[in-house]
């Protein structure tokens, strides 16, 4: 998600994702900082829809496998030869005149032939209908999901996030079985923290061996990575004064802050 903060609700069912999602959406607003949120856009459409009468079937001694295969020649064509152009092959279809358009009216009078020989249409076998269904299914790890996204206004993202995650395990009461992930920016900049956190001591370390190589004391070196510290309230300085807060950027200009304060 190119969102600053994504909440990714898993779970089996999109009806209950899509109200879990609606509920959450909801959550997140109430929190300071939290703006532009919305839910992961997914449009519902019409499909056409072909409801078999098992029982009405069995009256008229008709299987199932027989009405679909009607209905597949109806609509979807069967390829029933190719047809070759010199090197190239290409398939004959052979489908029912006029029903290239989702039209349910010409799909209930397509007619399916009975064990007595006569014929009857689908619509008294099936229910045919129009119905909404989703338009697209997304998944994360195999399993369904939804994502509400948020970006962040007047706040830094780890603060926001950090609320936010307080409050949906607080008022979101999720199914078995359904469950929570985060993504967005954020996720990126906890990964990054992560490594920062193993770098910046590292790095520290590092220029504390140079410096002793270079002067060959202890002390010497001590003293100058003392000044370590006042780099570091300088710099939070200079986000405060412009209004910035502690990201991925700023922790690795600390880095570059860190190594021209050794130098100075």
């Amino acid at each position: 998600s190119s969102a600053d903060l994504a909440v990714i609700l898993v779970g089996p069912d999109l009806g209950v994702l899509r109200a879990r999602a609606e509920e959450t959406l909801e959550i997140i607003r109430t929190i300071p900082g939290a703006a532009d949120t919305a839910i992961e856009q997914e449009a519902e459409q019409p499909q056409l829809t072909i409801q078999l009468d098992r029982e009405k079937m069995a009256r008229f001694g008709v299987r199932v496998r027989d009405v679909q295969d009607q209905i597949e020649l109806a609509i979807g064509g069967r390829v029933v030869s190719n047809i070759f152009e010199g090197e190239r092959r290409f398939d004959l279809v052979v489908r029912m005149a006029d029903m290239r358009d989702a039209d349910a009216d010409k799909v209930k009078n397509i007619l399916v032939p009975l064990p007595n020989g006569s014929q009857m249409p689908l619509g008294q076998l099936a229910e045919v209908a129009f119905r909404s269904a989703p338009a697209q299914v997304s998944r994360e790890g195999g399993a369904r999901r939804i994502v509400i996204e948020c970006n962040t206004r007047s706040r830094d993202i780890q603060s926001v996030a950090l609320d936010i995650k307080a409050a949906i395990e607080a008022e979101l009461k999720l199914p078995t079985g359904y469950y929570v992930e985060w993504g967005g920016s954020f996720e990126n900049q906890q990964r990054a923290m992560t490594r920062l956190a193993l770098i910046v001591p590292l790095t520290i370390g590092l220029i504390f061996i140079l410096l002793y190589t270079a002067f060959n004391s202890v002390p010497h070196a001590t003293m100058i990575i003392a000044n370590v510290p006042f780099a570091l309230v300088g710099g939070i300085v200079g986000l405060f004064a412009t209004g910035q807060y502690l990201s991925v950027p700023s922790a690795i200009g600390f880095i570059a802050v860190f190594g021209v304060a050794m130098l100075n």
